[in-house]
């Protein structure tokens, strides 16, 4: 990166008319590491004693301070396998300097700013975040909500599927099942169950759960509480409108992107996100927090959560209360403030090693 940085401000001095690219200063530097290496390491060979007969520093690290200082850890990566995401997180990173090395060399790939190619110290910006965020779930997921549903009418299409225009309404707006069942029922079912699992957690809290340790308790209790609460207050800021006040639909709101400025002498829009799919979603962070003593528990709760935040915000947008993106968004916000609030407190995320016996 401070090579192709290098090239960047050297293209902007040409010497004799003459731009230095990036395959010149490779051809320089790579070289000339490969030769200091070299030489540092037969100057360093053939440099005072060896360090096992080197008595001053024996006496220094009999030390126990001064030989932590010196040695640090004594773990390491060797005869250690690496799972599958360490190995898929390498070669993103890998895969990520070799195309900014490649920009680098050939800078007519690079797209046009200006008339001009890229600059290299923004191309290298963009691709290492870009790295960064396909090594990380959450990051990637919403970089591909907000890619999606920010450049495309995604939202209008598909909430077209549930609109009249005859009528300029929603017909399951009103229907007994939808409003009845997947509305007030599943509102009414997850709240009850909501408080029993408050109670769980206080009783956990305490430690009288072995499959729910305090820490996983408080997490699992502040999650219930935090998602609705946090979801609530983020649609009083937000100023998103729902189907039914788009004008598509029959309303008087235009409909806007997520980022996009909503006219200021109109109606607030209090939908975004998606307040009845986060009741399900909220179960999310029971999947965070049984993970480490009830990995099977947990993944039934990870896709009972799912299901239910899936099959409530279906009944909100077939009602034209709410578009696709507010209950993907939704979704996304409860497994996010799980896993930071697992951060905060400490929770455990894994199951403990297990010991094994010695052999006789």
């Amino acid at each position: 990166m401070a090579v192709v940085s290098l090239v960047a401000f050297l293209a902007k001095v040409p010497v004799d008319g003459h731009i230095i690219d990036f395959i010149q200063v490779l051809s320089i530097t790579i070289p000339s590491t490969l030769a200091g290496v070299l030489l540092i390491g037969i100057f360093s060979w053939f440099r005072g004693k060896d360090l096992d007969k080197d008595e001053v520093f024996q006496a220094r690290i009999a030390d126990p301070v001064q030989r932590q200082i010196v040695y640090g850890e004594s773990a390491t990566l060797m005869g250690k396998t690496l799972s599958r995401s360490q190995w898929t997180a390498m070669w993103i990173f890998i895969g990520g300097i070799a195309l900014v090395a490649f920009l680098g060399a050939y800078p007519s790939l690079r797209p046009l700013v200006g008339g001009k190619p890229l600059s290299m110290v923004l191309a290298i910006q963009m691709f290492m975040l870009l790295a960064g965020a396909l090594t990380s779930t959450m990051l990637l997921a919403a970089i591909a909500l907000l890619a999606v549903f920010e450049n495309t009418l995604l939202d209008v299409a598909l909430e077209q599927f549930f609109f009249d225009p005859a009528t300029q309404r929603f017909p399951w707006q009103g229907q007994w099942f939808v409003a009845d069942v997947l509305h007030h029922g599943l509102k009414s079912l997850s709240l009850a169950l909501g408080v029993g699992a408050l109670a769980v957690c206080v009783y956990g809290a305490r430690g009288g759960i072995d499959w729910l340790p305090p820490r996983s308790a408080w997490l699992a209790g502040s999650g219930m509480i935090l998602i609705p609460l946090l979801t609530t207050g983020l649609k009083q800021i937000t100023n998103r409108h729902c189907p039914w006040d788009v004008v598509d639909f029959g309303g008087y709101a235009p409909y806007v992107h997520l980022f996009d400025a909503t006219p200021a002498d109109m109606m607030q829009g209090v939908c975004f996100p998606a307040g009845h799919a986060s009741a399900g979603f909220a179960w999310i962070v029971w999947a965070v927090a049984l993970r480490a003593s009830k990995p099977r528990w947990a993944r039934l709760a990870l896709l009972g959560s799912l299901l239910a935040g899936a099959v409530m915000g279906y009944g909100r947008m077939a009602q034209g209360a709410h578009f696709l993106s507010h209950v993907l968004w939704s979704a996304w916000l409860a497994w996010t403030l799980s896993l930071a609030l697992a951060t905060v407190m400490r929770a455990p995320l894994f199951p403990a090693a297990r010991e094994v016996p010695a052999a006789c």
